[in-house]
Order: C-alpha cells, then structure tokens, then sequence
C-alpha cells in the first residue's frame, strides 16, 4: 500500500466533517488489506474477507441510519466484500 492511500483518509477527513457539520452524530468505519484472507491471516495481523462482511451486515442492521455512518476503505477490503457477495 502507497503511502498516499495511508493518509487519504486523514486528508478527506476534514473535508467530510464540513459537509457533514449538519448531522448531530456521524459514525467513521476505517477498513484495511486483507490481502485475500477468507478468516484472517496466521499471524492474526489482517482481517479477513468473511468478518468484514459480517461486520458490514451488522452495521447495516444497526439503529445507525445511513445518513449517520461513512466507511472509508483503505486498502482492498471493500472490493473482496462486494466479490464476496457475486459469488
């Protein structure tokens, strides 16, 4: 990973706190690599694809709304959710 992809997160933050001045609470999830990991790797230093997604479905089904929560991937993790999800 790029150290521009590090710190993106940290250069959009201020921009997504403006924007979203008018919401009382708002809920950042960060995500990382997982490098292709099903379960997480054996050093237990990723996350793995399948509790991303269970975490993703729980956050779903929170009392959050959707205009309450931001997920900012930074990594790859996003795109094996959603491939996850076509196979």
């Amino acid at each position: 990973m790029t150290s521009f992809t590090r710190i993106l997160p940290l250069i959009l933050l201020p921009w997504i706190c403006l924007s979203l001045a008018a919401q009382e609470k708002i809920h950042l999830f960060f995500t990382g690599g997982i490098h292709g990991y099903l379960l997480s790797d054996e050093t237990r230093q990723q996350g793995g694809i399948l509790p991303l997604q269970a975490a993703i479905s729980d956050i779903s089904a929170s009392h959050v709304s959707p205009d309450q929560r931001l997920l900012l991937d930074t990594g790859e993790a996003l795109a094996y959710h959603y491939l996850a999800r076509l196979d």
